[in-house]
């Protein structure tokens, strides 16, 4: 429409088009923003403590183990530049928060464990370490929780139930005090 808008009124100053774009670009955030607040609200209260994950020794474990405790969760995998980036974040973030009730908890995709564990240690990862190894719990994060894109971040509160299903990540918390603000409101 806004090509042929133009065609049909090509005697336009830049000023009009720099607005009609500037107008455009607005609508789209927009409709972009409603798109993702059912997203959002359909996970909000799930409880996710059932999903079963492989710790570094090779042990399966859910994040049951964590009640009592407020989740900052990191969805991850190696070939993820964006999520390699935020680790030095992370480990910033978590030094910053410092509380014994918020535990880090990174949940990588990786399917290798080798290049997931050098990973690791090579970035010296902050929090706990899980991987996804059965099927079934990585057909749960994807569709049931549509963790497809990453990295990915949820914040789960003390009974295993997710507050935050699309939570900020580390370097956007780090400097200011909105990740225990939000926590502290829940």
């Amino acid at each position: 429409n806004f090509i042929r808008y133009l065609k049909e009124y090509p005697y336009q100053t830049p000023v009009m088009i720099k607005f009609t774009l500037f107008l455009g670009s607005v609508l789209l955030s927009l409709a972009s923003l409603a798109q993702l607040a059912p997203y959002d609200s359909a996970f909000l209260n799930k409880n996710v403590d059932h999903i079963r994950l492989s710790d570094t020794e090779g042990n399966v474990t859910t994040l049951e183990k964590y009640s009592g405790k407020y989740l900052y969760v990191d969805f991850w995998f190696t070939g993820c530049k964006p999520c390699i980036e935020e680790f030095p974040k992370s480990r910033k973030l978590a030094a910053q928060i410092n509380r014994e009730d918020v535990v880090f908890v990174t949940i990588s995709f990786d399917i290798r464990d080798e290049t997931w564990k050098k990973t690791l240690a090579e970035h010296k990862v902050a929090g706990e370490h899980y991987r996804v190894v059965e099927d079934h719990s990585r057909k749960i994060l994807s569709e049931e929780f549509k963790v497809v894109s990453f990295p990915f971040y949820w914040i789960v509160d003390p009974n295993g139930r997710l507050i935050h299903p699309n939570a900020k990540r580390p370097g956007q918390y780090l400097g200011n005090q909105d990740f225990l603000t939000f926590i502290d409101a829940h």
